[in-house]
């Protein structure tokens, strides 16, 4: 089989396996990204294939298995592109739900690296920091978060669930008021 035509097969693959996952058809979905997995030993392919794969078991809440197929694509050089965005961030989610704080970290941070911009690497950074007992630092985060995306409240959510269980823990530093995301959204007066 030539490179294009094993190119095209690949890619038709990948696409009825993401279909195939979208609409909850998740052995399917495995299976194809499994099969890829296989057929492709370039690595840009292989590493989206482990993300994809993990996605699906984060679909059914199976957060063990999830990590399995994320930790599989840190055996090759990482690069510093979405998809290594997502398998750090991801990994973190998966560690912070498995109650692996520190190691979720880790993973947030070097997510964070790759893409300082996107929120979903702050907050899963924040409940890391959080599960740590890093009440302060996990405020920073959330409200890093809730600038990146500030139409995503989750971010939000989290730092007003912190604030009323550990009022006495956020050290409220005198720049945190100016904040966008604490000016618009009246938080402030809920710091102490």
């Amino acid at each position: 089989m030539n490179d294009r035509h094993l190119h095209r097969r690949v890619t038709r693959m990948i696409d009825t396996a993401a279909k195939a996952a979208a609409r909850g058809r998740y052995a399917k979905a495995t299976d194809r990204f499994r099969t890829v997995l296989e057929l492709s030993d370039a690595p840009e392919v292989r590493s989206y294939c482990l993300l994809c794969l993990g996605r699906v078991e984060e679909q059914r809440e199976r957060w063990v298995l999830a990590l399995e197929w994320y930790l599989r694509a840190f055996e090759m050089d990482q690069q510093s592109d979405k998809t290594w965005y997502f398998l750090n961030n991801n990994a973190g989610y998966c560690m912070n739900r498995l109650g692996r704080h520190r190691e979720a970290e880790a993973f947030c941070r070097m997510a964070i690296g790759i893409d300082v911009e996107r929120s979903n690497g702050w907050k899963n950074l924040g409940i890391a920091l959080e599960g740590l007992g890093q009440w302060s630092a996990a405020a920073e985060a959330y409200l890093e978060a809730t600038e990146c995306c500030v139409a995503d409240t989750r971010s939000m959510g989290l730092l007003h669930r912190l604030l009323e269980e550990y009022p006495e823990a956020v050290a409220k530093p005198p720049e945190l008021a100016e904040r966008p995301a604490v000016t618009h959204l009246d938080v402030a007066s809920r710091i102490p």
